[in-house]
């Protein structure tokens, strides 16, 4: 043990090995227990309700669910208004153990695992956001993070939550979820809550001025919702002075040119308008000065990406770039809006194009070297991912290309994920070739070509067959094709695969995707043969239906 570790620590360290319901149980029942030791069993409960089972019991309604997994059980309480029977003593009870919450990982009505599993019915929200916004002292004054997936009912219990502890809020899912483009649908009750609840954003920046990391998911609504909330990130996020990360869809150019100005962000996660907002002038001079890591998601097109990136006033000092299209477009046109925007020191570039038939792509329905050409200038780069539908068309030696253009790569990705017919170039001798340029590799994901005239031309070259990379840990063989040479591709891979931790692959057949076709089942059928040929092979294999 290091002299250092202090007996806090070591406390905190046993308990993080404890299921959440037994440490729980522990800290109500023993009745002399130290506050480090309550600190550490309390830091990060499994929901609410442990800390309803500190009230007392006539409080409590606990009642199992039917139809639900056995043991399930709703809580709620018995009385909505409980204040003026709670004595004082009880709640100071309950304000002890909720004052040393420092994190909720996971908050939500489910509460899962063992003898705690159950349900939190909204009338618990609503019973601690009174009793809590009635104090001068907030209900959680230690919360450091929370991720929370609230139910549309509440959403209110934010204003209990928050305090000017809480540096970390994410939302697992938008709270408005349910609203959709026919509000007027909705019952009026459900439209005043909402009316009223979509000053989230105002209640945010003003209980929580040091707020670090905002993660609020939504999908880009035109209706009244989205314009609310994109009107509340405006009055409010010149307040965020200290935010870092921010990640929000709904944005609008207002929004942008606000966020742009925040002097500590680090990371911007947003989805682009369809309408094309962005021109030239929306940012200003000094924007976006701490920027490291840029997400641009929803595009319909990789144009509007393009015009972002042109937008900037200068070139960005990111390190990580991520963008995604849902529609057809330019990838080698991107690229060279990326190679004039931003810093020769880029990291980590990330590309996805979400689009229908690999027919309705532009400018080729296939994924090729000219396409990529564009970013070899990133000689820095360690982390590169295309993911497309279009079919790869790489041969050696474009990846031998490549591989001399980035030879820092530590995670290549090429297109591993397409949903249709692979007619990858790639061999394993040019695979082979590639990875002698990689000494940092640790991921990789390719499809090559492992039929009987490939591997018997490598069998003549490399009789020792594919040498083992040291430093490779993930494996993706995506849609690699295969014959009946199944013992040949085990034998060359052999070493290869050896000392990986873990391998992914993919079984097509001729007719598409579809497991019921025979050649689906074939092709998978092969696969696992090499993977099982390979004695002592300690990774798992991880496949469509695995």
């Amino acid at each position: 043990m290091h002299s250092a570790l202090l007996l806090e620590e070591f406390v905190r360290a046993i308990y993080q090995q404890m299921e959440p319901q037994d440490a729980v149980s522990l800290s109500l029942t023993c009745r002399v227990v130290s506050d480090f030791v309550l600190n550490a069993l309390w830091e990060n409960p499994i929901s609410l309700v442990p800390l309803i089972c500190v009230f007392p019991s006539k409080f409590i309604q606990a009642q199992p669910i039917r139809r639900s997994v056995a043991g399930t059980i709703a809580y709620s309480f018995v009385s909505d208004s409980f204040d003026s029977e709670l004595e004082d003593s009880q709640w100071a009870r309950v304000q002890s153990y909720a004052s040393r919450i420092k994190r909720f990982d996971n908050l939500r009505e489910h509460a899962i695992g063992g003898v705690l599993k159950g349900l939190v019915y909204p009338n618990v929200f609503k019973a601690l956001s009174e009793k809590g916004l009635s104090e001068a002292k907030p209900l959680f004054p230690n919360l450091n993070s929370m991720s929370w997936f609230p139910g549309i009912y509440d959403i209110g219990f934010l204003r209990a939550l928050t305090s000017p502890s809480l540096k970390h809020l994410r939302f697992i899912d938008f709270p408005c979820r349910g609203l959709y483009e026919a509000e007027d649908d909705f019952d009026t009750d459900l439209q005043e809550l909402w009316a009223g609840n979509l000053t989230i954003l105002e209640d945010i920046s003003t209980r929580c001025p040091n707020l670090q990391t905002l993660v609020l998911p939504s999908t880009s609504w035109k209706n009244r919702t989205g314009q609310r909330l994109a009107k509340g990130m405006r009055n409010t996020i010149l307040s965020w002075k200290h935010l870092r990360h921010l990640d929000f869809d709904h944005t609008d150019d207002l929004v942008l040119q606000h966020v742009s100005t925040l002097p500590k962000l680090r990371t911007l996660a947003i989805a682009l308008s369809n309408d094309g907002y962005l021109v030239q002038d929306t940012f200003g001079v000094s924007t976006f000065q701490s920027l490291n890591r840029l997400i641009l998601r929803e595009a319909v097109g990789f144009e509007p990406c393009a015009k972002f990136l042109e937008a900037l006033s200068r070139a960005p000092g990111l390190s990580c770039l991520e963008l995604h299209s849902v529609a057809p477009g330019s990838i080698s046109d991107l690229l060279n809006v990326v190679n004039q925007r931003c810093s020769p020191d880029l990291k980590e570039l990330s590309v996805y194009e979400n689009c229908g038939h690999p027919r309705d792509s532009s400018p080729t329905s296939f994924l090729t070297a000219e396409d990529l050409r564009p970013a070899y200038s990133f000689h820095s780069l360690e982390k590169f991912t295309i993911n497309t539908r279009r079919s790869g068309k790489l041969s050696d030696g474009d990846l031998l290309e490549l591989a001399q253009a980035w030879p820092r790569l530590v995670s290549l990705n090429l297109n591993v994920h397409s949903e249709y017919q692979n007619t990858s170039c790639l061999s394993l001798g040019g695979l082979a070739v590639a990875l002698q340029h990689w000494p940092y590799l640790e991921e990789l994901g390719v499809s090559v070509d492992a039929t009987a005239p490939s591997i018997d031309y490598f069998c003549a070259n490399w009789p020792d067959g594919m040498p083992q990379v040291p430093t490779l840990r993930k494996l993706d063989l995506g849609a690699s094709q295969i014959d009946d040479n199944t013992q040949e591709v085990a034998q060359c891979l052999r070493h290869f695969i050896g000392g990986l931790e873990r391998a992914n692959l993919q079984a097509w057949s001729e007719k598409g995707r579809d497991p019921s076709d025979k050649g689906y089942s074939w092709s998978w059928k092969r696969w696992q043969d090499v993977f099982d040929t390979i004695t002592n092979y300690p990774a798992r294999m991880h496949g469509r239906d695995h």
